[in-house]
This record gives structure tokens, sequence and C-alpha cells, in this order.
């Protein structure tokens, strides 16, 4: 069986109209855990960068970090999902009103490529 990975991000501000999409699109349960259709659903949360700076701790030097930002500077929320279809071409083919309405405008939470340097990756399904 084929599957298909999403990397999802948006501002935490979105958190919540990104996880009704979720469960209107049924790939979310009330809970917000991955349903049979979202077969993986892993929430992230903010990814921080390194600022070049360094502190010390217990005597060691480790790396300032920072969470990513959007340009106003709000934090940025992460999750991965695979799905055992096709998400973007299911979304084009929605005839439900109410569907389409929370998809408007919503291809910016889909990253168009993998991470160039992915916090989390999973094994073979």
């Amino acid at each position: 069986m084929k599957y298909y990975d999403y990397w999802i991000r948006c501002v935490d501000s979105d958190v919540p109209q990104l996880l009704a999409l979720g469960q209107l699109l049924g790939l979310l349960d009330e809970e917000n855990n991955a349903t049979e259709n979202a077969k993986v659903w892993h929430v992230i949360g903010a990814i921080h960068k390194p600022t070049g700076e360094t502190i010390v701790v217990d005597g060691m030097e480790v790396p300032v970090t920072t969470p990513e930002v959007d340009a106003s500077g709000e934090a940025y929320w992460h999750a991965n999902l695979t799905t055992s279809f096709n998400l973007l071409q299911y979304a084009s083919t929605v005839t439900d009103p109410a569907i389409q309405a929370a998809l408007a405008g919503r291809a910016s939470y889909f990253m168009p490529t993998s991470p160039k340097h992915p916090v989390c990756v999973r094994a073979g399904m």
C-alpha cells in the first residue's frame, strides 16, 4: 500500500482552525488523535533553531535556540501527517460546501517538500 507524507506548518494562532479542519476531513477524532484515515498524526509543536550563541549549563557549552517564527514574529507549529490516500487530490474533489470553505486558503499549511533537517522521521509502515 502506498502512503503519503505531509509536513504541516502553521502559526500558533491557526492551530485550532487546523485541528478543526483535520476533524472535518475525518483525519482527526474529537480528541485530535489520528483516525484510520490519517494513519499517523505526529504533533511536533515548535521547532527551535540555533541563534549562534551558546550558554554554559552544568559546565558544558550548549547552543541557545529560538522558535522558528513567521514575518510577524509568531511562532510556527509543526506536525507530520501520513495518509493512505492523496489528501491534496481528495481535497480538490470535495463537493461538501463546509469542507470547501474550510479548505479555502489552507494550502499554506502544507510544506511543499520535506524539511531539510527533519526533527522526526518515521520508520517504514
